[in-house]
């Protein structure tokens, strides 16, 4: 071999060395990039939670009993949204970031239950004391557990993908 041909396969090394950097670069950027788009899919479904357990808007009814049964039946349908969400966000990967924050999710899925399952049992006992109290306790339970989801996802984020 002359020198030229060491020259060209030198250039040849170095090109290859550029592009599997290149490739290498891009794959990072796009595990990241997938991380974020799930973090703030998380996020996004937290305050969903929150907004159907602790205030969601009924229109005007013809009485109150009504209304609070329309409350209900919105809230119904909203947690069991949520819960079909919550659970794609853990088969999508949440557990492939980090086995506690999928684990957090399902923490708050296991509250949405405890509301699915009194508001499933309807009128009256969703108006009953009974009813009341499993909510009271439940929401300060959601609440804490919402809380740990969002520290979680602010970890995540400062951690690298």
């Amino acid at each position: 071999m002359d020198v030229g041909d060491w020259i060209t396969l030198g250039a040849v090394l170095v090109a290859l060395g550029i592009g599997v950097a290149s490739i290498l670069y891009t794959q990072s950027l796009q595990k990241k990039e997938r991380k974020e788009k799930l973090l703030n899919e998380i996020i996004e479904w937290a305050e969903n939670v929150t907004r159907v357990n602790f205030g969601g808007e009924i229109t005007a009814a013809p009485s109150k009993v009504i209304q609070g049964r329309l409350a209900n039946v919105n809230r119904l349908l909203g947690c069991q949204l949520l819960e079909v969400k919550g659970k794609g966000i853990i088969k999508q990967s949440a557990l492939s970031i980090n086995q506690e924050l999928g684990d957090a999710v399902n923490n708050i899925l296991n509250s949405l239950n405890v509301v699915i399952n009194v508001l499933k049992q309807g009128v009256p006992y969703d108006e009953s004391e009974e009813a009341k109290g499993i909510l009271i306790a439940n929401n300060s339970v959601l609440e804490q557990n919402i809380r740990n989801l969002l520290n979680m996802v602010s970890e995540s984020r400062k951690t690298k993908p």
